[in-house]
């Protein structure tokens, strides 16, 4: 590997490098990831696994439930209507403090039983993802690791 190129990050790796990989014609994709049409060989796609590591997809990091679920009731909107519940309760209007309270209730828990099951869901997906890499004649699936 040339002088120049160690410890230079690809020109896809940053946000502007990304937009403009998705802009960009195929060729123009493969001139920005210095590959070509057949893929790479054998001996660059060992170097580039050394020089940067796996290519797998980031898993995000997942959040207990206890957590995810107190932190519906805890956002900007929800502080909010915690404060007009009290208000409302202060002023001696219980219904409304009250309906106010439910509001905050289901909606925490509607929005709770979705994130919950979305986080599950990429979870499952990132435990199926196989990548397919193409090289100069070494078509092969390699299963990401999570």
């Amino acid at each position: 590997m040339p002088a120049s190129e160690r410890g230079q990050r690809p020109a896809w790796s940053t946000v502007l490098g990304t937009a403009r990989l998705a802009r960009a014609a195929p060729s123009e994709r493969l001139a920005l990831v210095r590959s070509t049409p057949t893929g790479l060989t054998e001996e660059e796609a060992r170097r580039r696994l050394r020089h940067f590591g796996p290519n797998e997809p980031v898993t995000p990091p997942s959040q207990r439930p206890l957590r995810l679920f107190l932190a519906n009731f805890t956002h900007a909107l929800a502080l909010l209507l915690w404060l007009a519940a009290a208000l409302a309760f202060v002023a001696g209007i219980t219904e409304l403090g009250t309906a106010i309270l439910a509001v905050i209730g289901i909606n925490g828990v509607f929005a709770f039983v979705q994130e919950y099951r979305a986080e599950q869901v990429v979870a499952s997906l990132m435990r199926r993802v196989a990548v397919r890499a193409r090289g100069a004649g070494w078509p092969r699936a390699v299963v990401a690791r999570p």
